[in-house]
Order: C-alpha cells, then sequence, then structure tokens
C-alpha cells in the first residue's frame, strides 16, 4: 500500500522516487516490449506472405533472418532455407514474447531482451547508408525508445525488488512499527 506522499490524484503522474513511479516505468517497459513483440510478429507474416508493407516500432533482426532466407533460398534453389529463416525469426519473436510473459514476476527477464534488441539495434544501424538515412529515422527513434524503456524497466524492476527485500523501518507508513519485544 502506498503512503499519503506516495498517493496521486487520479490521472496526475506518480512523483520520481516513489514505488507508484518505479510501478509505472515497470509497466510501461512491459507494455513497449509486448507491442513491439507483436508488431514483429506481423511484419514476420507480412514477409512471409510477400506483401510490400511494414510496421515500425518492430524489431529488424528476425526480418532480416526471413528475407535473407527467402532471397538465399531463390539464389541456391535451396527451398529448406526458407522455412529455416522463418523458423529462426519466429524464435527470436518467441524469445521477445516469454520475456514479457516471464517479466510479470521478475525482472532479470528483461535483460534478455535488452540483449538481443540491442544486438538489433546494431544490425539497424550497421544497415544505414547516407542515402537510406532520412527513410530509417523513424526506425532509430522506436529503436532508441525501445532500448531506453528496456534500460527503464530494469532499473525500476530492481528498485522494486529492492524495496520489497529491504527491512521494514518504524518510520514507513504502510505497515506496522515492530513490536518492542
Amino acid at each position: 500500500m502506498n503512503s499519503p506522499a506516495e498517493q496521486t490524484p487520479p490521472g496526475a503522474s506518480p512523483r520520481k522516487g516513489t514505488r507508484a513511479y518505479d510501478q509505472r516505468r515497470y509497466f510501461t517497459c512491459r507494455s513497449n516490449l509486448l507491442v513491439m513483440t507483436v508488431f514483429t510478429l506481423a511484419n514476420l507474416i507480412l514477409v512471409v506472405l510477400d506483401v510490400d508493407f511494414s510496421l515500425s516500432f518492430s524489431a529488424i533482426l528476425p526480418l532480416f533472418l526471413c528475407s535473407f532466407g527467402k532471397e538465399l533460398a531463390a539464389k541456391t534453389g535451396a527451398a529448406a532455407l526458407f522455412p529455416l529463416a522463418i523458423v529462426l525469426a519466429a524464435l527470436l519473436i518467441l524469445l521477445f514474447f516469454l520475456c514479457w510473459l516471464f517479466s510479470a514476476k521478475r525482472y532479470g527477464w528483461l535483460i534478455p531482451a535488452l540483449v538481443v534488441y540491442a544486438a538489433d539495434t546494431a544490425l539497424l544501424l550497421s544497415m544505414i547508408t547516407p542515402e537510406h538515412l532520412l527513410t530509417m529515422i523513424i526506425e532509430i527513434v522506436f529503436h532508441v525508445w525501445v532500448l531506453y524503456y528496456l534500460i527503464a524497466g530494469i532499473i525500476a524492476g530492481r528498485r522494486l525488488k529492492k524495496e520489497k527485500e529491504a527491512p521494514l523501518s518504524p518510520s514507513r507508513a504502510d505497515k506496522e512499527p515492530p513490536s518492542p519485544l
């Protein structure tokens, strides 16, 4: 239960440094991770169906794997490469989903999501050429957005865990003070 100092009026943002603030940051992090995962899955389906459209706010690595597998299968005639690429891409998306799912109980599950998404961002940045910079600005901004919230969520999760493990002090308003005996 939040202390009176931590309570915020409905619709207002919680004050920085409060438990409610960290809870909000953690929730926002997990929400962004889920949205990114769903958009990445939708983009994977669009690539498989050969639709020339993609959604922003998604990971690049699964789409790169799928497109690369498709091109390699067409060039070499090895039809098994495309389904293999789809499976690898789906496994990456599954990893993001599992990180989202299990991070509901343990913030540590956000760390693998951060590592994989940082690698994804590195791939995106390595693909940028001067002539495509303007068209990729939106993708870069979304990647930075997700990275920021993954880091903020890990920090907030760590604070929430530390607060949960900390011994209660008599000055905390949300619990009864320890008895003198």
